[in-house]
């Protein structure tokens, strides 16, 4: 791309999106890019860039329940900020963007070096049920390949069934038979 910055993902920042490839594609860029959702609404994926901190911490400053995933995403909005200072900071981040405001996010962060890192997701609840967070944990399987890694790990609430099922759906699996309220989950991307 002569002269041009360009993400992580290899698109200049003022790249339009095309149509998002398969899971198991290796396009390149990967992202932005567009899939209509169950309810037929447009949504761009694409990697954060920090003229959307705003509409980002307006998510989750509007986002409830409060607190409900893992004590996430924070109550306050002091806490709000605080939280992506650090999400944003070194991370890897996705977001879904419905109509110019964001209906859901996802980062990656590393845990061992080009081995496994750990996903965190969240969609707005108006958002959910319709696809969006099935294709940001799509999008963000794609990004951790293309990144080298092998792996992505998390932890999710038992109480949480739609979640699970979206993980699943995904590949991700349940590393042991776990009684507690939290469990492990990991899918292998090589």
């Amino acid at each position: 791309m002569s002269g041009e910055a360009s993400d992580r993902t290899g698109a200049a920042p003022d790249a339009q999106p095309r149509e998002c490839p398969p899971c198991s594609s290796r396009a390149w860029p990967l992202f932005p890019c567009t899939w209509k959702d169950k309810r037929g609404l447009e949504v761009t994926f694409r990697e954060y860039e920090p003229s959307w901190y705003d509409p980002l911490f307006r998510m989750y400053e509007e986002f409830e329940p409060k607190g409900e995933a893992q004590g996430l995403p924070p109550a306050t909005p002091s806490a709000v900020a605080a939280w992506l200072a650090g999400l944003l900071s070194s991370n890897m981040n996705l977001i879904a963007v419905v109509g110019g405001e964001i209906a859901g996010h996802v980062c990656l962060t590393e845990i061992s070096q080009r081995d496994r890192c750990e996903l965190l997701i969240f969609v707005q609840p108006c958002h959910q049920n319709f696809g969006i967070g099935t294709q940001l944990t799509r999008g963000a399987q794609l990004l951790a390949r293309a990144l080298g890694y092998r792996r992505i790990w998390l932890m999710v609430e038992t109480t949480n069934p739609r979640a699970i099922h979206v993980y699943e759906k995904t590949g991700f699996r349940f590393l042991q038979a776990q009684a507690d309220l939290e469990k492990e989950m990991e899918v292998h991307l090589f």
